[in-house]
C-alpha cells in the first residue's frame, strides 16, 4: 500500500524520486541526474541506487542467516552418515565369524551384502522416522512461538 501526500503538506527533510527504465539501469543514473539538475539546479541529488541493489541490501541478512543454516544442515547429515557408516561397520565386524559360516554353508556374497544392507536401510528408515517426528513436533512449538509473538506485537 502508498499513500501519496503533497510535500508542502508534509515537509520532509529529504524526497525520494523513483524512475523506471529499460536496459541497465546504473548506466541511466547520469542522465537521470542531469535531467533533474536541468528543471531545478538548486536541488541537490545526494544518493543514487538501482533498485535492484536495493533489494538486495534488505536480503543480505536473509541470506547470511539461510546459508548459516545451510551449513549446520550438511554438516548435520554428514555427521548422520559418518554415525550410520560407523554402526553398519561395528555391526559388520562383529558378525565376522556368522558371515563365514554362512558362506562355509553355501550362501553367495551378494546375499551376505544384501543382509547387511537391508539391516542399514532399516536402520536409516528408523533414524529418519524418529528425526521427521522430532521435526514436525518441533514445527509446532516454534510455530506456537511465533503465533504467540505477533499476539504480543
Amino acid at each position: 500500500m502508498e499513500v501519496f501526500l503533497p510535500h508542502a503538506q508534509v515537509p520532509f527533510t529529504s524526497m525520494t524520486f523513483v524512475a523506471r527504465t529499460t536496459g541497465d539501469a546504473g548506466l541511466a543514473l547520469p542522465e537521470l541526474k542531469s535531467r533533474i539538475h536541468a528543471i531545478a539546479p538548486a536541488q541537490p541529488v545526494y544518493r543514487t541506487a538501482v533498485m535492484q541493489d536495493l533489494i538486495d541490501g534488505t536480503l543480505s541478512g536473509r541470506r547470511f542467516v539461510l546459508m548459516l543454516m545451510l551449513a549446520f544442515a550438511l554438516v548435520a547429515v554428514a555427521l548422520a552418515a559418518t554415525g550410520v557408516y560407523g554402526v553398519i561397520s561395528l555391526v559388520s565386524s562383529q558378525r565376522t565369524k556368522e558371515f563365514g559360516l554362512r558362506l562355509a554353508l553355501g550362501a553367495e556374497r551378494h546375499e551376505i551384502l544384501r543382509m547387511v544392507m537391508r539391516q542399514g536401510a532399516s536402520m536409516t528408515a528408523i533414524g529418519v522416522a524418529i528425526g521427521l517426528a522430532g521435526a514436525l513436533a518441533m514445527g509446532q512449538v516454534l510455530d506456537s512461538f511465533s503465533a504467540s509473538a505477533r499476539t504480543i506485537c
